[in-house]
């Protein structure tokens, strides 16, 4: 299992990257640091080594401070991984080139090699954040940039420096790709868990601690900007229980979720709201939209054939618009009273109730 490559769907991929990079970036940040720091602490054996103030070094070896400070700019302002992980391995290419920069004003290249190692460590270390594609081909750059650098550092053994080098790459992304897969199969299994605690276990559809991954941080304003609601109600379902037991009830509950779900986008969510109810959230979509989709699935269950007994469901829609989910909600199931009091079967949208109630 170390060796195999874990399958991710696209979304799960993005969603595990993203969660390493927030664990680890704290360490990410701190080994940029200390890559900078350690470029310009070499001006003192430029110095000790030449036996004299290194005029020529000065300027190669702190400009690093100046790609520093924009990283830790951004680094406070950007939490996507897509951005902040290239630009990590990019400092440390700064790093390794302004090294270059200034074992050129040097008579003696030898402690030059002892940088590029600590330059590939560092590179283990950024790349425990990134995707093993990606840290290979960042970390690949490293033996171009050795070859490169020799039209103007005259190397004792370059041939051997490009041999270290390609084999500490291989090295390095061989250790990332097992690591990545032990950690893959431990966000897998939590992801699991996780999902089970947020799924009904009658239906499979999702129950309300759903919610919380659907709000920003702990309040009760979703992650949307706008989002249709639908509230879902099996029209008299109190009767169908009685008739069919409430295992029968519950054969068209789990009926009902199946033609919602069919009805609705991958990116929608389905929740079941509470006995024979559901709560579908429809983001970025308008009311028009919405009364749409709710439309599909009312006429998508009247066509459908029960295995329990024909049953037909009123819904109210509204519009979310930021603020408290809740106000939005009741407003879904103002309009669902409204559908179950005047002939049921039937989708009423709380906007347009001011044009239907005299």
């Amino acid at each position: 299992m170390l060796f195999k490559n874990q399958k991710l769907t696209k979304d799960e991929r993005e969603e595990f990257y993203q969660s390493k990079y927030d664990r680890l970036k704290k360490l990410n940040k701190l080994v940029v640091i200390i890559c900078c720091v350690l470029e310009a602490a070499f001006f003192a054996f430029d110095c000790i080594f030449g036996s004299e103030f290194s005029w020529n070094t000065l300027i190669p070896r702190f400009f690093i401070l100046i790609p520093l400070a924009a990283f830790l700019i951004f680094e406070n302002r950007i939490t996507s991984y897509k951005v902040m992980v290239p630009f990590s391995y990019l400092m440390l290419h700064i790093c390794m080139w302004t090294s270059i920069w200034a074992t050129v004003y040097l008579e003696n290249a030898a402690h030059v090699q002892e940088a590029f190692l600590a330059i590939h460590i560092m590179f283990l270390a950024v790349g425990f954040c990134a995707p093993t594609s990606v840290h290979i081909f960042y970390h690949a750059i490293t033996v171009i940039n050795i070859a490169i650098s020799s039209v103007f550092i005259s190397y004792d053994n370059l041939i051997l420096m490009l041999i270290v080098s390609a084999g500490l790459v291989i090295g390095v992304w061989f250790l990332e790709f097992v690591v990545d897969n032990l950690i893959i199969q431990q966000f897998l299994t939590e992801k699991r868990a996780e999902e089970m605690t947020r799924r009904d276990q009658l239906t499979g559809a999702y129950n309300r601690k759903h919610l919380a991954k659907l709000c920003i941080d702990e309040s009760s304003e979703l992650i949307y900007k706008i989002a249709g609601i639908i509230i879902i109600d099996i029209d008299d379902f109190n009767t169908i229980n009685d008739s069919h037991t409430h295992e029968g009830g519950d054969k068209i509950l789990i009926e009902l979720y199946k033609i919602i779900d069919v009805c609705i986008r991958s990116n929608d969510c389905c929740i079941r709201w509470s006995g024979d109810q559901f709560t579908v959230i429809i983001p970025n979509q308008g009311l028009a939209r919405t009364k749409d989709i709710a439309e599909r699935i009312r006429n998508k269950v009247n066509t459908s054939e029960s295995t329990v007994h024909n049953y037909k469901v009123s819904m109210g829609v509204t519009i979310y618009k930021g603020g408290d989910y809740f106000e939005s909600i009741r407003d879904a199931e103002t309009a669902l009273t409204f559908a179950k009091k005047n002939g049921k079967n039937m989708v009423i949208a709380y906007e347009d109730m001011k044009s239907i109630v005299p």
